[in-house]
């Protein structure tokens, strides 16, 4: 599974907003997504990119723009995801 996309953040986010990940897959390419029964929990912004930098830091590593470990408030940026491979051993076959 490969990733692309872009995330903009318009204004500083501290822990005061919240953020979670659901994950959705086309198991066949025909456009009819299927929850993955990974999801990450529902938590404040900064405590959130925490956790996916201790949890996923080899991945992290390769988005561009991705705001570092313990930077809170999160400041405006545009978050770039450029054919990210999703490593599988993060979720079931």
């Amino acid at each position: 599974m490969a990733l692309n996309g872009s995330l903009v953040v318009r204004r500083s986010a501290a822990n005061d907003i919240r953020m979670s990940l659901d994950l959705f897959h086309s198991r066949l390419g025909n456009q009819q997504f299927n929850h993955y029964p990974m999801k990450l929990p529902t938590s404040g912004t900064c405590d959130f990119i925490d956790t996916l930098r201790t949890n996923y830091k080899e991945t992290l590593a390769q988005i561009e723009n991705m705001p570092g470990k313990g930077e809170c408030p999160v400041t405006p940026r545009t978050i770039y995801v450029r054919d990210l491979v999703f490593p599988t051993d993060v979720y079931p076959p």
